[in-house]
Protein backbone atom coordinates (compact mmCIF):
# COMPACT_ATOMS: atom_id res chain seq x y z
CA UNK A 1 0.00 0.00 0.00
CA UNK A 2 1.17 3.48 -0.78
CA UNK A 3 -0.37 6.93 -0.57
CA UNK A 4 0.08 9.76 -3.05
CA UNK A 5 -0.48 13.48 -2.59
CA UNK A 6 -2.08 15.64 -5.29
CA UNK A 7 1.38 16.14 -6.83
CA UNK A 8 1.52 12.36 -7.38
CA UNK A 9 4.39 12.01 -4.91
CA UNK A 10 4.58 9.00 -2.62
CA UNK A 11 4.00 10.24 0.94
CA UNK A 12 3.62 6.87 2.65
CA UNK A 13 4.47 3.27 1.78
CA UNK A 14 4.05 0.12 3.82
CA UNK A 15 6.71 -2.55 4.46
CA UNK A 16 4.99 -5.16 2.26
CA UNK A 17 5.15 -2.96 -0.83
CA UNK A 18 8.79 -2.20 -0.07
CA UNK A 19 9.46 -5.95 0.13
CA UNK A 20 7.63 -6.68 -3.13
CA UNK A 21 9.43 -3.94 -5.07
CA UNK A 22 12.80 -4.19 -3.32
CA UNK A 23 13.10 -0.51 -2.39
CA UNK A 24 13.91 1.13 0.93
CA UNK A 25 11.38 3.61 2.30
CA UNK A 26 13.69 6.57 1.64
CA UNK A 27 13.97 5.48 -2.01
CA UNK A 28 10.20 5.74 -2.51
CA UNK A 29 8.88 8.50 -0.25
CA UNK A 30 9.05 11.83 -2.07
CA UNK A 31 9.27 10.31 -5.56
CA UNK A 32 6.62 10.84 -8.18
CA UNK A 33 4.98 7.46 -8.52
CA UNK A 34 5.29 7.13 -12.29
CA UNK A 35 9.09 6.89 -11.90
CA UNK A 36 8.53 3.31 -10.71
CA UNK A 37 5.78 2.43 -13.20
CA UNK A 38 6.53 0.75 -16.54
CA UNK A 39 3.98 2.60 -18.74
CA UNK A 40 4.70 6.08 -17.41
CA UNK A 41 2.68 8.36 -19.70
CA UNK A 42 -0.56 6.37 -19.61
CA UNK A 43 -0.20 5.86 -15.86
CA UNK A 44 0.40 9.54 -15.20
CA UNK A 45 -2.74 10.52 -17.14
CA UNK A 46 -4.83 7.91 -15.29
CA UNK A 47 -3.54 9.06 -11.88
CA UNK A 48 -4.19 12.72 -12.75
CA UNK A 49 -7.79 11.84 -13.70
CA UNK A 50 -8.30 9.87 -10.48
CA UNK A 51 -6.98 12.73 -8.35
CA UNK A 52 -9.44 15.08 -10.08
CA UNK A 53 -12.29 12.62 -9.52
CA UNK A 54 -12.69 12.19 -13.28
CA UNK A 55 -11.94 8.46 -13.47
CA UNK A 56 -13.71 5.53 -11.87
CA UNK A 57 -11.76 3.71 -9.17
CA UNK A 58 -11.78 -0.01 -9.87
CA UNK A 59 -9.20 -2.82 -9.57
CA UNK A 60 -6.65 -3.02 -12.39
CA UNK A 61 -3.24 -4.49 -13.23
CA UNK A 62 -0.16 -2.30 -13.69
CA UNK A 63 3.51 -3.22 -14.05
CA UNK A 64 5.97 -1.61 -11.65
CA UNK A 65 9.75 -1.33 -11.87
CA UNK A 66 11.47 -3.20 -9.08
CA UNK A 67 14.67 -1.87 -7.55
CA UNK A 68 16.66 -4.46 -9.52
CA UNK A 69 15.26 -3.10 -12.80
CA UNK A 70 12.86 -5.95 -13.55
CA UNK A 71 9.14 -5.41 -14.03
CA UNK A 72 6.43 -6.98 -11.90
CA UNK A 73 2.69 -6.96 -12.66
CA UNK A 74 0.56 -6.12 -9.62
CA UNK A 75 -3.17 -6.02 -8.98
CA UNK A 76 -4.06 -2.56 -7.67
CA UNK A 77 -7.09 -1.04 -5.98
CA UNK A 78 -7.32 2.72 -5.38
CA UNK A 79 -9.29 4.81 -2.88
CA UNK A 80 -9.47 8.58 -2.62
CA UNK A 81 -8.06 10.29 0.45
CA UNK A 82 -10.35 13.21 1.32
CA UNK A 83 -10.08 16.14 3.70
CA UNK A 84 -12.79 17.22 6.15
CA UNK A 85 -14.60 19.12 3.36
CA UNK A 86 -14.69 16.01 1.19
CA UNK A 87 -12.10 17.31 -1.26
CA UNK A 88 -9.71 14.77 -2.80
CA UNK A 89 -6.25 15.31 -1.30
CA UNK A 90 -4.60 12.09 -2.33
CA UNK A 91 -4.86 8.51 -3.45
CA UNK A 92 -4.33 5.32 -1.45
CA UNK A 93 -3.37 2.27 -3.49
CA UNK A 94 -3.39 -1.30 -2.20
CA UNK A 95 -1.39 -3.78 -4.24
CA UNK A 96 -1.41 -7.54 -4.45
CA UNK A 97 1.19 -9.75 -6.06
CA UNK A 98 -0.08 -11.77 -9.00
CA UNK A 99 1.30 -15.23 -8.40
CA UNK A 100 1.26 -17.86 -11.14
CA UNK A 101 -0.95 -20.88 -10.54
CA UNK A 102 0.93 -23.82 -9.08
Amino acid sequence: MHELDTGMRVVRVNPEELRILGYREDEMVGRVVWEIIVMQDASRRAIEQKLKGERELRPFVRSFKKADGTAIPLLLADRHIRDVRGEIVGLRTAMTEIKPDA
